[in-house]
């Protein structure tokens, strides 16, 4: 016997348990009739999950020195009735697979189960859910764990590693115990392991990875994880890959710290990932350059598995099609399930309007399914996906694994959500969609005033010189544009309507224009527009490099930026307006380390940036423009910076929390201690400011959460998510 079925002599596989030692078989509990030849040949199959065992070897486990004569047709009763029991097929087998004139092999993936456990314990477990019953709205994981631990039950119905169409429908929501961010993301905040046990997600100022086990109340930290992108699982629901500053990392489900796989180039911005099916590989998309990458599981090197240059021009493309290719946007990969032994791989190819593709990894044929982005395969039968920004919404729609197509038309899953993921007991989880309003908070985080309506997200906000309006990166229509507001009054003018994402808008001293970045030429370049959108926009920098705007000093001679290089990471260079009004481009800090987010004094004698020379993020002031003498500002790791408008302060985020650090300009630069203001799910450890302070430094101007509970993003986790939509689909025939 196997040591999973030597310890508690238990095995459980699906909402199957055979307990060993008793000779019993129970399916969710209760006990299924089976007779003794056919249980010891479940239970020999079970001492070798995955293995041929020969009718002869069966013939010597299970009737040796027997005289019945007639073993062939013992044997073949004996399967039959197992096959009965179980519920299983011989021409479609999900447990026992007849070799014909060899043997049989159980298929299932097997769980040993712990010996304190009792099968009365499971049929306990099973009465108090259904006394529970449905109940209206969601039910906290919290107080259903309670209920559970309480009675030493545990949460056991989280266990079932295949859909059972007879599981009822349950609800319920986890409260993250810091916020999940909101800037806009093309990978995960959050998913659920394939055997349905656990919930990976990142939330807080640091973006730390969580787990939240199910039989648990409460999550637990991964350290050593900060900066999370992307959480996603490994097959066998071990291990939990994501991204984490320029590496993809691994750690271990129980705990221990994160594995490097593979470095990834300076150039790239990591977004989301997938593990195969098989465990061997990880399939991941990245920008500059854009495209599939895949890195063998155990790390290494990254080999380019799909470019958009691969993908033929679909029928009836659009220009943001072209404009996609030409940018190289092609994102989200998920594999589906093994089929025949077929690699197939869905992903999204576009950027704001993108397309969902399956692509046959082995003999390259290519399925448009629709508009959708973060697709997930559910047990179910069905793609799972995100309608993208605007609507929110999660979408279903049948799918063949057979054939790599569509068999039926999406139906709607969910409102005001995203993130979906799916475990292999047909348990569906995903997060919350929130909008954000722009809103004035005083130093102790206490609202004043709202300004323009909500939006699906606002972000950078920057107020103009005279305070009378304020530009922002705005999600609208699910597009990330530039957008001028009026404080007072609250109308809007847009800036830009390109496709790409335009962000960081950055206004000249006299609040006559507006700098901002934008991804239009499938790199980061600054362009330039008047602030009433009176005249055409125009590049101030341009080249294959990313160059991410951040300052405009008082007396407009200067234009301070990051740029990112092959070599040295992020370094800080300035545009200078020369006699003949042209910008010329200078370096001002170039070292091994990054640096980001240049903020210049409001004299323009000093620049405070971001470097990570430590080993962590912190602030820094160096004179500008000689750079020479430097100024240690942040301690503890430290993102956002802002100088006051009169030079006496210089604010910055740490761990969620704003601080105030009062300064002297005149006549040489010091610093006092620094004073933590109020805590807020804007201040996250994003690089550039998602904040403003007014002239008086007495209010903060930003992005405010309107939608979930309280604006929280809430997880919510659906069992047998597909029974609610059963009954309709059938009578639509689908």
């Amino acid at each position: 016997m196997s040591d999973a079925a030597g310890s508690g002599r238990r095995i459980r596989f699906g909402p199957y348990e055979a307990d060993l030692t008793a000779g019993e078989l129970r399916k969710n509990g209760r006990l299924v009739r089976l007779q003794e030849q056919p249980f010891q040949v479940l239970a020999v199959l079970l001492d070798r999950p995955g293995e041929v065992v020969t009718r002869d070897e069966l013939r010597e486990r299970l009737w040796a020195g027997d005289t019945f004569v007639d073993f062939d047709q013992g044997l073949n009763t004996a399967i039959n009735k197992l096959r009965e029991a179980l519920g299983d097929s011989a021409a479609k087998p999900r447990f026992v697979e007849t070799l014909p004139r060899r043997g049989y092999r159980f298929l299932f993936p097997l769980e040993a189960e712990t010996p304190g456990l009792t099968s009365q314990s499971t049929d306990n477990a099973r009465e108090l859910k259904r006394r529970l019953g449905p109940k209206p709205g969601y039910v906290a994981a919290a107080a259903i764990v309670s209920v559970l631990v309480a009675t030493g039950l545990g949460l056991l119905w989280f266990r079932r590693p295949t859909p059972d169409p007879q599981s009822p429908l349950r609800r319920f929501s986890i409260r993250p115990p810091a916020p999940i961010p909101t800037m806009p993301s093309y990978s995960r905040f959050a998913a659920i392991s394939p055997d349905g046990r656990h919930i990976a997600f990142v939330a807080g100022a640091d973006r730390k990875l969580w787990i939240q086990d199910l039989d648990q109340q409460q999550p637990r930290v991964i350290e050593g994880s900060e900066g999370a992108q992307g959480p996603f699982w490994s097959p066998n629901s071990d291990f939990i890959g994501f991204a984490a500053g320029a590496e993809l990392k691994k750690v271990s489900v129980r705990g221990g710290p994160p594995l490097r796989l593979s470095v990834l180039p300076l150039t790239t911005l990591f977004f989301s990932a997938t593990w195969s099916p098989d465990g061997q590989s990880i399939v991941f998309h990245a920008r500059d350059p854009s495209g599939l990458y895949e890195v063998p599981a155990s790390g290494g090197s990254a080999k380019v598995l799909l470019s958009p240059e691969m993908i033929q021009s679909p029928p009836g493309e659009t220009s943001l099609h072209r404009d996609a290719r030409k940018q190289g946007h092609i994102f989200n990969p998920h594999f589906l399930p093994s089929k025949a032994r077929r690699r197939g791989l869905v992903f999204a190819f576009g950027w704001i309007d993108s397309t969902l593709m399956i692509q046959d990894l082995d003999t390259g044929r290519r399925e448009i399914l629709g508009p959708g982005k973060k697709p997930f395969y559910s047990p179910s039968g069905h793609l799972v996906y995100w309608s993208g920004w605007g609507a929110s919404e999660l979408l279903a729609r049948p799918l063949s694994l057979d054939k790599l197509r569509p068999t039926g038309e999406a139906f709607l899953v969910a409102r005001r959500a995203t993130d979906p993921t799916v475990a292999s007991d047909g348990t569906l989880v995903y997060v919350d969609a929130v909008s954000e309003q722009l809103a004035w908070l005083d130093r102790r985080g206490a609202k004043s005033g709202t300004v323009g309506q909500p939006a699906e997200g606002v972000f950078y906000p920057a107020l103009s010189p005279n305070e009378r309006f304020v530009a922002a990166e705005t999600l609208e229509n699910s597009n990330l544009d530039a957008w001028v507001y009026d404080v007072a009054r609250g109308a809007r003018t847009r800036l830009t309507a390109d496709p790409s994402v335009d962000m960081l808008p950055t206004w000249s001293p006299g609040g006559e224009e507006v700098a901002f970045s934008s991804y239009r030429a499938g790199n980061v370049d600054i362009y330039l527009r008047r602030a009433d959108a009176s005249a055409e926009e125009k590049a101030l920098v341009a080249t294959a490099r990313n160059e991410r705007v951040s300052d405009w000093s008082r007396d407009g001679r200067y234009i301070l930026y990051s740029l990112l290089e092959a070599k040295n990471g992020y370094d800080l260079w300035y545009l200078k307006h020369n006699e003949k009004g042209d910008w010329e481009p200078h370096p001002f800090l170039q070292t091994a380390s990054n640096e980001r987010a240049p903020k210049l004094s409001p004299d323009g004698r000093y620049v405070a940036y971001l470097s990570d020379e430590s080993g962590r993020q912190e602030v820094y002031v160096r004179a500008f423009p000689e750079g020479r003498r430097k100024w240690p500002i942040s301690n503890n790791g430290a993102s956002q910076i802002r100088w006051s408008r009169n030079g006496r302060e210089i604010f910055y985020c740490e761990a969620g929390t704003l601080v105030a650090v009062p300064v002297r300009i005149v006549p040489e630069f010091a610093a006092g201690p620094g004073t933590r203001l109020f805590s807020h799910p804007a201040f996250t450890n994003q690089n550039e400011p998602n904040y403003d302070v007014s002239a008086d430094g007495r209010r903060i101007l930003l992005p405010d959460r309107m939608g979930g509970q309280n604006g929280e993003r809430i997880i919510r986790v659906v069992q047998n998510w597909f029974a609610e939509f059963r009954d309709r689909q059938r009578s639509r025939g689908c």
